[in-house]
């Protein structure tokens, strides 16, 4: 065991740094010719040329890691160590990309995009993003700045994917890019076999324009009118052999063999993958789409035995609460206008197989991992799976764990044997059909329990009772709409929309959705008044961002279970908490009895730590950071980054974050493979 590993302890987001400004930006304010001076400054950052509380989120661009830093002076000291090392170069403005942003009638900023390069050890190309305000003497200065690695400079771009069809025939891909010519097919053809090839969006000397080759048009963060336009194209590598998709190398790709240039021709499974990815839900696609655009070789381990599992076998009626150009998997528009705004878990399921398709992902199912070994000398795992029940032995530099949420926990009650019932928890629940007439509580209120009252409601239940035990955050789905609408939509890039909800520092994010969460709160008082009236507590001005980072959930995205509890049809047992079964129901601390035929617990699950112990052993798992949370710079714990031991990472979170996030882990393992790792700058200089 590794005696001096300490896990980063967690803090409160509310005891984050940075605040909005007090600023008025005028309307007749030439926002390009304001923001373009910064340019030259960033090239030796100065505190002058910041608030004295600015803040600069980087990631992984300059301090190889996710790190926000606080106040001009120690943004000063950490630039000027960073830019020393990896040379900073190259800024450039993207055009049209400078607006004026406001966030109510005292709030408002100047904003803009631009690229950049770095010369360090290992050369990359970068993005950013600038927020500008004037001070008390009306000069401007950065309150914040964000930077963003986007790729390693002369291998691919983690966010073009190319379809095999698309390679053979040269067709547009729908992303962002264009497929190449003929003769650029060819030159790539020649190069199949090569692990990391040079692809040819490659092309320029300098940083590309915009955000991956596109410029940034007047896309704004609170509004949705401005759309990003396609100014600058980016080329997937042509990196083919007579038309077949390079990264299959004669693996299984969901169960049919393919074979490729390398001659194995489909008939033996390699024994070395540079990175094995566990899970093929969206955190375990979307890496393993990102490392194959990057051509690191990958393998994806699912013990279902389909592709959408992970969804199908939840319960009936589950489907996503937020919209579902938030749900697309990279590379693509996976679930396009045609589809539902709010996808069911079959929508979910189609999606992703039609993705491993398309894009001839490398998934093995009904493999389960069953044990992973270390070796410290040869920096390797050795896997031992069981694939449909065969053993067998795998290789790997990296171990990607997106498991998602599998052990559940759930309260002791006292004499559970004598209650005459069932009692499930909702990782085994899957509809309340035959309980028809009979009664039927849950315990818990958060999103799933919410659903499950519903389904009891629905299925003819002679009466449902949640039981509330703490304050529940209730955020209507159509609050939750306006302001995630504004970015994922059907006109605004994926791509861009990802980098302007998740790029700025989580305190800044977090202040904007709280203030217009509680102003849209406040207009319908009696949404939430309803609900008190009927005996739940609510939480009608929560953070929603202390539950999505914080907790990890217990808040409900109501879509319509509300106003049932509200009319009285769901009943709430709030007022007292349960102690132990009786032979027909619950009993509670109040000395009242509820009956019941069927208890579902929707109590949570355990953190993915704890779940993946049994696996790469104790002694391993002790030097591991908890999965989520937040350490004190708001920055998540664990996940995406490096985990406290090497080549393992953990990736999960929301549809959207395990979208965009995948990119920088599979950047991270793609340095790592080059043999020219990120170097993690640790250090926050005191800024004296």
């Amino acid at each position: 065991m590794n005696p001096i590993f300490k896990r980063t302890p967690a803090a409160s987001i509310s005891t984050l740094p940075g605040s909005l400004p007090v600023a008025h930006v005028a309307d007749d304010v030439d926002a390009a010719a304001v923001a373009a001076p910064f340019m030259m400054r960033l090239e030796s950052l100065n505190a002058d040329d910041m608030t004295h509380d600015a803040l600069w989120r980087d990631s992984l661009a300059l301090t190889g890691t996710f790190r926000t830093f606080y106040s001009a002076a120690v943004i000063q000291a950490a630039w000027k160590d960073r830019a020393s090392r990896n040379h900073p170069v190259g800024f450039t403005l993207n055009p049209h990309s400078a607006r004026i942003a406001r966030h109510g009638p005292k709030t408002s900023w100047v904003e803009a995009s631009f690229v950049f390069e770095t010369q360090g050890p290992l050369p990359t190309k970068c993005s950013g993003f600038l927020s500008l305000v004037p001070d008390g003497k009306g000069v401007w200065k950065i309150w914040v700045l964000c930077t963003i690695l986007e790729q390693l400079k002369g291998y691919g771009n983690p966010d073009v994917l190319t379809p095999r069809a698309e390679v053979a025939t040269g067709t547009s891909n729908g992303v962002i890019g264009y497929v190449g010519s003929a003769a650029e097919m060819a030159n790539g053809a020649a190069n199949g076999v090569n692990r990391h090839p040079k692809p040819a969006a490659d092309t320029t000397s300098g940083p590309s324009s915009g955000v991956n080759g596109y410029a940034v048009n007047g896309t704004s963060h609170g509004t949705a009118n401005g759309v990003a336009s396609v100014n600058g194209h980016t080329k997937p590598a042509a990196d083919t052999t007579n038309g077949h998709s390079r990264g299959v190398n004669g693996h299984e790709v969901n169960g049919t063999s393919h074979g490729t240039a390398n001659g194995i021709n489909g008939h033996a499974e390699p024994k070395h993958f540079d990175c094995v990815v566990v899970g093929a839900g969206q955190a375990g696609l979307s890496t393993a789409g990102r490392l194959k655009a990057m051509g690191v070789s990958c393998v994806v381990l699912d013990r279902n035995s389909r592709v959408g599992d992970n969804w199908m076998l939840r319960y009936d009626s589950v489907k996503l609460h937020t919209v579902r150009q938030f749900a697309h998997l990279p590379g693509e528009t996976t679930f396009g206008p045609e589809w539902p705004m709010f996808l069911t878990k079959k929508d979910l399921a189609t999606g992703y197989q039609r993705y491993v398709d398309r894009f001839e992902l490398d998934v093995w199912l009904s493999t389960g991992l069953e044990i992973a070994n270390w070796s410290e000398e040869k920096k390797t795992w050795t896997l031992r799976v069981r694939r449909h029940g065969e053993k067998k032995i795998i290789t790997c530099r990296h171990i990607v764990f997106a498991v998602g949420q599998t052990s559940p926990t759930m309260p002791n009650y006292p004499n559970r044997e004598n209650f005459k019932g069932t009692i499930l928890h909702s990782v085994e629940y899957k509809n309340p059909l035959k309980w028809k007439g009979k009664a039927g509580i849950v315990i818990g209120t958060a999103n799933t329990a919410h659903d499950v009252a519903e389904d009891m409601l629905n299925a003819g239940l002679s009466s449902v009772t949640m039981v509330q035990r703490g304050r529940t955050y209730v955020l209507p789905v159509q609050f939750q709409s306006r302001v995630m609408g504004a970015l994922y939509n059907d006109h605004t890039p994926t791509e861009l929309a990802d980098r302007l909800a998740m790029s700025n520092p989580t305190n800044v994010t977090r202040l904007m959705a709280l203030n217009g969460l509680t102003n849209m709160a406040r207009q319908e008082p009696e949404r939430f008044d309803a609900l008190e009236r009927a005996g739940f507590k609510t939480d009608r001005f929560g953070d929603i961002y202390r539950h999505l980072y914080e907790r990890f959930g217990g808040h409900y995205m109501d879509v319509g279970a509300s106003a049932k509890i509200a009319q009285g049809l769901i009943k709430m047992k709030s007022d007292a908490t349960p102690i132990g079964y009786t032979s027909n129901g619950l009993e509670f601390s109040d000395g009242t009895e509820i009956p019941a035929d069927l208890i579902v617990f929707t109590t949570g699950f355990v953190n993915m730590r704890k779940e993946i112990a049994p696996i790469v052993g104790e002694e391993i798992a002790e030097q591991l950071e908890e999965f989520w949370g937040v350490d004190q710079e708001g920055e998540i714990l664990g996940a995406f980054k490096p985990s406290g031991h090497p080549g393992l990472w953990y990736m999960g979170g929301s549809v959207g974050q395990a979208r965009y996030m995948s990119r920088f882990v599979a950047l991270q393992v793609q340095a790592d493979v080059l043999g020219t790792p990120l170097e993690i700058y640790r250090a926050t200089p005191s800024g004296n």
